[in-house]
């Protein structure tokens, strides 16, 4: 059975990586929590937008919030059919990945800001 996720982490850019490592675990802290914010903003902003029938898939997302490290979130569903319905939904569709798409920006700016502050 495939199943749904998504996942915030900072990844990607070798430089920011390493700068993050060496940022003291406040820092860190912050960025987790700039993570965590956008991951259950994204959480409830694709509840929001889901097909409803039983509510169970909607009612999933927000649920699936969970932090898997320091600098990493994820978002599980709770559901069988939820990449069925993100992907072929003749009204709904797409409801998780414009809630990412949505969100992703602010999540950007954040983790950015807080780089920039240093520290």
């Amino acid at each position: 059975m495939v199943r749904a996720r998504a996942r915030v982490s900072v990844v990607g850019d070798k430089a920011i990586a390493k700068k993050l490592q060496r940022m003291a675990s406040e820092a860190q802290g912050e960025v987790g929590d700039v993570l965590e914010r956008g991951i259950r903003q994204i959480a409830n902003e694709a509840s929001a937008n889901a097909p409803v029938d039983t509510g169970k898939l909607a009612n999933s997302l927000p649920a699936g919030v969970d932090k898997e490290s320091a600098l990493s979130w994820v978002m599980r569903d709770g559901t069988e059919y939820t990449l069925v319905q993100e992907y072929t939904h003749a009204s709904k569709k797409a409801f998780i990945r414009r809630a990412v798409w949505n969100n992703e920006g602010e999540i950007v700016e954040g983790i950015q800001a807080r780089i920039a502050k240093g520290g």
